[in-house]
């Protein structure tokens, strides 16, 4: 299976995801991450970064609702956040890379995509297409990683050590194995794919965070529903999922 990566008719290069996820990186100054709010940040802001020096990244997801969250997430779960982990770029190594295609038109350069990835240790699996048996349940987010920003008083991110009740789907991203092919075709550039779990949606409107009140409760989602208990979330998750 391979992703394709189309031009658009600005110029911009477009990474076209089975996941939904659309990714548009632009030959311009600095990095820039724009996922839904309005943030960019260039690269002398970064505290651990390894990308080039001029690579701007784009994210645009769809939007999910609550209630189609709880209906199609392969797996709610519980469970404390133990790493997030820097940026990597996606390939094997997780080394920046970037090939360019040559042809009679001219030269085209196809860039890295940047991810990171986000570890939950399970404490109640509420539903599970899967059966999930791991200690650990790893979460893989497109683009830069917030622990490669310096953090500040209103970050709304994920953090180690936060308890959540999380909404996650099986997915498939964009991944280097050494070869770029161009498919004539489709008019687009084709890479290998590689299966893993993603958060459904945008990330930060695709969990509740477990206040100091004991209540869980989005932080970004545009729909806030009044907070929950545990109990009244599990019910209502088996409530819309038809669980006994």
């Amino acid at each position: 299976m391979s992703t394709r990566l189309k031009f658009t008719p600005g110029g911009a290069l477009v990474a076209l995801f089975v996941v939904g996820l659309t990714l548009s990186l632009l030959g311009a100054m600095g990095v820039g991450l724009n996922a839904g709010v309005n943030e960019t940040t260039t690269n002398s802001e970064i505290k651990s970064y390894s990308g080039p020096p001029a690579a701007a990244v784009e994210m645009s997801y769809g939007a999910v609702t609550f209630e189609e969250m709880i209906e199609r997430a392969n797996v709610i779960l519980t469970g404390r956040v133990t790493n997030i982990g820097e940026t990597r770029w996606n390939q094997d190594s997780g080394a920046y890379w970037e090939e360019t295609i040559k042809d009679e038109i001219g030269e085209t350069t196809v860039p890295a995509l940047p991810y990171y990835e986000v570890t939950i240790s399970p404490e109640q699996i509420i539903a599970d297409s899967f059966g999930i048996l791991a200690d650990q349940l790893v979460v893989t987010v497109m683009g830069t990683s917030p622990v490669d920003y310096p953090a500040t008083d209103h970050d709304a991110s994920l953090k180690r050590g936060d308890e959540i009740v999380a909404f996650v789907k099986q997915g498939e991203i964009a991944w280097y194995n050494g070869k770029v092919t161009y498919n004539k075709a489709t008019s687009s550039f084709e890479t290998g794919m590689k299966p893993v779990l993603l958060f459904m949606g945008y990330p930060d409107n695709s969990y509740l965070l477990k206040g100091q009140d004991g209540l869980y409760r989005f932080l970004a989602r545009p729909e806030q529903p009044s907070p929950f208990s545990l109990g009244e979330l599990t019910k209502l998750i088996q409530e819309k999922r038809g669980m006994p």
